[in-house]
């Protein structure tokens, strides 16, 4: 089986993208709750 090298730098670069992203929301959310933010969605939500 042979693997095309632009396929696979451009799966790579997709990955790295998707897990930059899921590591930013990881890193985010903690943040916005301890600020008071994290509540906002709920209240939304109750009207």
């Amino acid at each position: 089986m042979r693997v095309n090298a632009m396929a696979v730098e451009g799966n790579a670069g997709q990955l790295f993208a998707v897990v930059t992203l899921l590591a930013a929301a990881v890193v985010v959310v903690p943040l916005l709750k301890r600020i008071g933010l994290g509540q906002w969605s709920v209240t939304w939500r109750q009207g």
